[in-house]
């Protein structure tokens, strides 16, 4: 319960930014260099989830990587499930813009009004 509480004051702060009838959080640049969401364990399997922006400054606004938990994140979006499980989102910013961070069709997020679509070839799911 709490997370929902936060991440609206995320989304005003440009962190968070939800698409419509999804799970599903966009990534921007944050306004902070460390941010915490405290989760109630009564309600979530973490008990926090923590944003750290590398480098963070007027000069340094835009993101030029993401590691989530510790691994790479080539995608600029995150689920609902990611946050409320704890861990940690870390920024890397820097003066210009990465045009290949959380671009090209993997890094997508999945689009709630589509179904999802198995390939009879290779049996991935797409959509």
């Amino acid at each position: 319960m709490w997370a929902d509480v936060r991440l609206v004051y995320f989304e005003r702060d440009r962190l968070l930014s939800s698409v419509s009838g999804s799970q599903v959080y966009i990534l921007g640049s944050p306004l902070f260099k460390r941010a915490t969401i405290r989760l109630d364990p009564k309600w979530h399997r973490g008990s926090s989830f923590v944003v750290l922006a590398k480098n963070n400054s007027a000069e340094n606004c835009y993101v030029q990587s993401a590691r989530l938990n510790g691994r790479e994140l080539a995608r600029a979006w995150i689920t609902h499930e990611e946050i409320v499980s704890g861990g940690t989102v870390e920024f890397t910013m820097g003066p210009k813009p990465n045009m290949g961070w959380g671009a090209g069709p993997d890094a997508l997020p999945p689009d709630a009004s589509k179904p999802k679509l198995e390939s009879e070839e290779d049996g991935r799911v797409y959509g």
